[in-house]
């Protein structure tokens, strides 16, 4: 294979950060064989989209958070763990010293997300909001856990020889930690084994082995500091239907809340139904054209990107597309009904999950997310093995997806998929069938479900980090969540707001009643903007409601 620009610039940047990255994980896990083949992997995943990648502000941030992701994923499974315990014994390179082999030992002993903090700090020479940013926490966390580490550094230290006048006090111990910790990154980066393994630059690296069991999920997105919110108002969001029977009907928005977007339907249009994508900005509507005159689903991002799907006549010329700054760039087209795919969501980087469209397609379609960059990549999500079919709900922007499996003989399960699109299943309620529906950061709400028609629901919502459930009974059930764990969901029939112990009713629109099909689904990350759409009582034509808190 010839060597082309993008394979040359791959090998220089490979070149330039491997033995950076390498060295930060050989002080995490203490094993460098293992320090070697997580990161090897990182760089082969990074490499398989390294057009996307390389147009990052920092593409090695990327490749080291995948790096720790791997290494993280490797010490929580026992065989592995165990592996790496047998493994340890000293290692005979150039120029070991008491003092590394104590300190090597020192780290191992901390907890993972203090040593994390304290090889990210003083050998990466990440600051704190870097390493807040790379692991989607608060800062304060971080400086928590420096301290924390620092200190119990400061015991097995001790413990190994170090004096204790020299750890003290903690301004003395943070200095005597960065001089040793910096020395051993010189150790790490430049010794014996610093070089890099070849990759070689006129090939592509071969594909990394599926791993025995689904990579770690991300950390978090940071929860915002934004404290519970106790008053709302609601008004209605412009009508620009103009016509009879239709109206407005909200898909969503992003997480600032800044953007709000949906379809507004004319019926009085001969034989069929307009439709036409509409986008508020701060409360202000604008209606787009979008490529066909059938748009069937739009979604926007926090970029106020639009992502939607269209046809020319409900029957032909199917696209996916993106609109950005008054153009539309085509990401998918077909003139196959049973190829034709609708939007589910779009991401702040700009990745757009689709899944096929049940009315149409003979065979379900498996769900698939196209990558942003230049040239967009449509990648099949995978599927456990027996499914009958998969559904997506919702994709987060550090890459997670959302939906539910259906298994032949009626059993339904939520569903998950890390961004390296391995995929597991979420707990739910004994003897109950379970459908996950937005993701937000750390937390998932759905529903736990039971019977066939007009079943019954109970919201549950997980905390991917921990592995928890939680059902909220007294909800009837729940459509959106925030990165702090707030949802939102409906109370009887009313929008409420459940803020950890706290909750919040939202107050009606001008006194007037809306009916049970009213959906309540958009929730800003901070609380402050909420949004919903359908038919109050008093009128046929569907009504889209802004409230904004305080």
């Amino acid at each position: 294979m010839p060597v082309t620009t993008g394979t040359k610039e791959f090998a220089e940047f490979y070149a330039a950060s491997y033995s950076r990255i390498a060295g930060q994980l050989y002080a995490y896990l203490g094993d460098l064989s293992e320090a070697q083949d997580v990161t090897q992997e990182a760089f082969c995943r990074a490499f398989d989209r390294w057009t996307t990648i390389s147009s990052y502000d920092h593409p090695e941030a990327w490749v080291r958070q995948v790096a720790w992701n791997l290494a993280t994923n490797r010490l929580r499974h026992l065989r592995v763990a165990m592996r790496y315990l047998a493994r340890q014994r000293e290692e005979h390179v150039d120029g070991p010293t008491p003092d590394r082999v104590a300190l090597v030992r020192a780290l191992a002993k901390l907890p993972p997300n203090h040593r994390l903090a304290i090889v990210l700090h003083h050998i990466g020479q990440l600051s704190t909001a870097e390493i807040a940013e790379q692991q989607q926490v608060a800062e304060a966390t971080v400086r928590s856990w420096l301290s924390r580490g620092r200190n119990q550094l400061a015991g097995h230290l001790t413990d190994s020889g170090v004096p204790r006048k020299r750890a003290l006090h903690r301004p003395t111990l943070a200095a005597v930690l960065a001089t040793a910790l910096a020395l051993s990154a010189g150790i790490l980066l430049y010794g014996k084994y610093s070089e890099p393994p070849i990759i070689g630059p006129t090939e592509a690296p071969a594909s990394p082995s599926p791993s025995p069991s689904p990579s770690p999920f991300p950390s978090p997105s940071p929860a915002l500091a934004a404290p519970p919110i106790s008053a709302c108002t609601g008004a209605l969001l412009p009508n620009l239907s103009g016509g009879s029977g239709g109206g407005l009907h909200l898909s969503g928005g992003d997480p600032t809340g800044r953007y709000l977007v949906g379809t507004n339907v004319r019926y009085d249009v001969p034989q069929r139904a307009a439709m036409q994508p509409v986008l508020w900005t701060d409360g202000k509507a604008s209606t787009i054209s979008a490529p066909g005159p059938t748009p069937y689903s739009v979604e926007v991002n926090s970029g106020g990107v639009l992502a939607g799907a269209s046809s020319r006549d409900g029957k032909t010329g199917f696209s996916v597309w993106t609109y950005r700054d008054g153009q539309f760039h085509t990401l998918h087209q077909t003139d196959d009904p049973n190829q034709a795919r609708g939007v589910v969501a779009i991401n702040a980087r700009g990745d757009v999950l689709v899944t096929g469209i049940a009315s149409l397609n003979k065979t379900p379609l498996r769900p698939s997310i196209i990558l942003a960059g230049q040239d967009p990549v449509l990648r099949d999500l995978p599927i456990p093995a027996g499914a009958q079919e998969v559904y997506v709900s919702d994709l987060d922007d550090n890459g997670t997806v959302v939906g539910a499996v259906n298994y032949p003989g009626g059993s339904i399960n939520a569903l998950v998929w890390a961004p390296d699109l391995t995929f597991r299943e979420l707990p739910g309620l004994d003897g109950w069938d379970a459908q996950a529906l937005r993701v937000r950061g750390e937390w998932v709400v759905g529903a736990a479900l039971k019977g066939r028609l007009n079943p019954e629901q109970r919201p549950l919502r997980w905390n991917l980090r921990t592995g928890e459930v939680q059902e909220f009974a007294a909800l009837r059930y729940a459509s959106s969540v925030t990165p702090q764990g707030w949802i939102l969901g409906v109370k009887g029939d009313q929008p409420v707001v459940i803020m950890g112990g706290k909750q919040l009713e939202l107050p009606r629109v001008d006194g007037r009643t809306w009916t049970k099909d009213f959906s309540f689904n958009y929730i800003s990350d901070d609380g402050r903007v909420i949004a919903g759409s359908g038919n109050f009582t008093s009128s046929h034509e569907a009504v889209a409601i802004r409230w904004t808190c305080s």
